[in-house]
């Protein structure tokens, strides 16, 4: 299913895909108060009890996480390269997703839409804010790969974090033990001031992020932004080398600005792994 998402884009700067085979969620932290999917899957439900025509996939409600086994192959019909938001409207490490479930999605589409088996280069995203659960499963599917299903093994796949203040940047440090081909957090909805600057540094231990995305909260419920925020972010990732991509903020009247300027441009950076994984980083 195509999305309107900015930062879901496909290399030739079309709309990227979202792919859900896991529905439903519940909140893990301030950044879900007013959460989109969970507004927009209520109404639909609750519309199911006046006879609105609702797909099937809305007779449940919005807490029950449940697999849509039906939509596990998806990726693997689509023949032009895409980049793919991996369960846009769950969170697919959610402690209520069953461990089979994700060997499915791994093992199966994921697994067979690298290049080098179908030669179409499809990049895989997945954001999370059940950072130490994605942490023990991926520890856990190299066990069953025999080593061989870390994510840095799989230069078509993105890991990354959601950080929506300091008290969550534990996330970061739980992103970072895991090899990645592509590394990425997203400080959205950003409710207060976040300082991610250790994650932009080269160490011997580790690369920097390869990718910071930013977002003032949306919706009829939003909590107040400040550009300085996104700005202060900003300045870090430039001299950091990092891309940074600016979502949305808020403009004066608190409506929110869609790919705002921030002085006097537009910020829609993106690594070099959406069009060549062997020119970004590497599984470190």
């Amino acid at each position: 299913m195509s999305t309107k998402i900015p930062w879901v884009r496909n290399p030739d700067g079309s709309p990227g895909e979202v792919w859900n085979p896991i529905i439903g969620c519940t909140p893990a932290s301030p950044g879900c108060d007013n959460c989109w999917a969970e507004r927009l899957h209520t109404q639909r439900h609750e519309a199911t009890y006046t006879a609105q025509l609702q797909p099937p996939c809305y007779k449940r409600p919005f807490n029950k996480v449940r697999f849509r086994e039906d939509r596990l192959d998806y990726p693997l019909h689509w023949k032009k390269p895409r980049t793919i938001f991996v369960n846009s409207t769950s969170d697919t490490f959610h402690p209520d997703v069953d461990s089979n479930w994700l060997r499915k999605m791994m093992i199966g589409p994921v697994h067979h839409c690298q290049p080098r088996f179908r030669g179409v280069d499809h990049k895989f995203l997945f954001l999370t804010k059940r950072s130490k659960r994605m942490v023990t499963f991926f520890q856990r599917y190299a066990e069953w790969t025999h080593g061989i299903g870390w994510p840095g093994d799989y230069p078509h796949v993105g890991l990354g974090v959601t950080v929506e203040n300091q008290d969550y940047r534990t996330r970061l440090v739980d992103l970072f033990n895991i090899p990645a081909a592509m590394r990425f957090v997203s400080i959205e909805p950003q409710l207060d001031w976040v300082d991610i600057r250790p994650w932009l540094e080269h160490s011997r231990l580790h690369r920097p992020l390869d990718w910071v995305l930013l977002g003032a909260e949306s919706g009829p419920n939003r909590r107040p932004f400040n550009t300085d925020w996104a700005r202060y972010t900003r300045d870090h990732c430039i001299a950091a080398g990092v891309p940074f991509f600016y979502k949305q903020g808020h403009d004066e009247h608190g409506k929110v600005d869609h790919i705002p300027l921030l002085d006097g441009r537009t910020w829609t950076e993106r690594p070099k792994w959406f069009f060549n994984p062997d020119k970004e980083g590497g599984a470190s």
